[in-house]
């Protein structure tokens, strides 16, 4: 293999020319300082794509395709003729913050020190570039005849020591896409995808990526699925490898509301990564919805600082999402501040409930009715405010209104005793006799006190014999 130049720039393309001559005008410099070649391998354009393309280099092989992104990686690689091979698609580019240093790596030489170089891979998810996910890859290598990719989807490149961590930066701008053309991507990647699982069932790697690509497309209950089977696999020991599986699991699981398990893979991951972005963000996130306000601003105030002061490791090459959630960081922990000190009044109002309980269920009623219509309501935290708002409609024969408030308390915790005696009387007026049995004998389970107990089986065995 003759190898005059540093660098070879191996890209597949097909119907790339939104996004191609933008690419390749950022690489340019790397030509024009003889540093690096271009070669595109082409597997069925129809567009203007090759014809932008000419423009830039002669170097352009057709390539039937096999429904293999690795085939077609690996064919463009044999048509490499530089030292380094530099791995780039078309909606990429080099951004205009880097192409010196990268310049600038290959004409000092220190490039062949090491076997694979990592590029900051920075990810753009709308169309006014405010959001994007930053991770570290590995993009370029050396070009010894055995480098290869593997895999049929989301191909892998399999690479040797000594590795170089840059601050180089990548744009791509492939994520941004309107529904139909992201439904295609879906369509076109997950196809391929359950092919090779439908080959290999315990290949956790493609379920991971069938997982993402569900997500993708709104599509979280599949993507539950594929999560729960591939963490069944995968070693339970947290490393930078195992890193990629528990964070896209753990985003998995609060995109279905089950915000418990997503804190629990947080808590595991942090143990081992404390300055792992996305587990503090989605953690804070997480304690938010369950009510742990307090401890949500905790998390989330250790995000802001972990992001503020880059802490966080920077050499993981597993995307950070959450990189570009500052604003939403801040906006979260401003209302959770706003819903304690509303908890705090309603702590003090509690107490007055109590004693209008006793004397003036009407005036009750009337602060209960306005407050209820506050949207601040369904941010309390204290099951036991539940339980005296829950007695106050039953005193007042409003039994529906009384199991709202049951269900509200229930929320913060499905264990009160107080409430589930409270559901119990309520279902007895509703006429739901084994309904109101069944949780008359729940409460009993939680009570010590003789007198509730005695009063509890006498209601029991009164709607028994009924």
């Amino acid at each position: 293999m003759k190898k005059n130049l540093s660098l070879s720039i191996c890209m597949i393309v097909k119907n790339e020319e939104k996004y191609i001559d933008s690419c390749l005008k950022s690489m340019s410099p790397l030509i024009e300082n003889g540093i690096a070649e271009l070669v595109i391998v082409d597997t069925g354009s129809t567009d203007k794509t090759i014809e932008i393309c000419r423009k830039y280099t002669e170097s352009i092989y057709d390539f039937e395709w096999q429904d293999n992104f690795s085939m077609a990686r690996n064919y463009s690689i044999s048509k490499a003729n530089g030292e380094y091979i530099f791995i780039q698609d078309a909606d990429q580019c080099v951004d205009t913050n880097s192409i010196n240093d990268l310049i600038n790596l290959f004409k000092s030489k220190e490039y062949r020190n090491y076997n694979t170089i990592y590029i900051k891979l920075r990810n753009y998810l709308n169309e006014n570039l405010k959001e994007y996910s930053d991770l570290k890859f590995p993009l370029i290598f050396k070009n010894d005849g055995n480098f290869k990719y593997i895999g049929a989807i989301h191909n892998q490149p399999i690479f040797t020591d000594p590795i170089k961590f840059t601050d180089i930066q990548i744009n791509h701008f492939g994520y941004i896409m309107d529904d139909t053309k992201m439904l295609a991507k879906f369509n076109r990647t997950a196809t391929i995808l359950k092919k090779e699982l439908s080959k290999n069932p315990s290949n956790y790697y493609y379920m991971f990526q069938l997982a993402k690509s569900y997500n993708s497309i709104g599509n979280f209950e599949d993507s539950k699925y594929q999560v729960d089977r591939y963490l069944k696999l995968i070693s339970k020991k947290i490393d930078e490898e195992s890193l990629m599986y528990y964070r896209t699991a753990a985003q998995t699981y609060y995109l279905n509301n089950e915000f418990i398990k997503t804190i629990d893979i947080c808590n595991d991951v942090l143990k081992v990564f404390p300055y792992f972005l996305d587990c503090i963000y989605l953690e804070g996130l997480s304690l938010n919805k369950i009510k742990k306000y307090d401890k949500s601003i905790e998390l989330l105030n250790r995000y802001l600082n972990i992001l503020d002061n880059k802490l966080y490791i920077d050499d993981i090459s597993v995307e950070m999402f959450s990189l570009s959630s500052k604003e939403n960081a801040i906006k979260v922990i401003e209302e959770n501040k706003k819903i304690i000190e509303f908890n705090n009044w309603i702590i003090k109002l509690k107490e007055n409930l109590k004693v209008l309980l006793e004397s003036n269920i009407e005036e009750a009623i009337n602060i209960l009715n306005e407050l209820r219509n506050m949207p601040e309501y369904k941010y309390i935290t204290d099951a036991e405010f539940f339980t005296i708002t829950s007695a106050i409609y039953f005193l007042s024969t409003d039994y529906n209104k009384a199991l709202e408030e049951v269900n509200y308390g229930f929320i913060i915790n499905v264990n009160n005793s107080d409430l589930i005696y409270n559901k119990a009387c309520i279902l007895e007026m509703l006429g739901d006799k084994v309904g109101a049995i069944f949780n008359y004998k729940l409460s009993r389970n939680q009570y010590v006190e003789e007198d509730i107990l005695a009063v509890i089986d006498r209601k029991i065995l009164e709607l028994q014999t009924k």
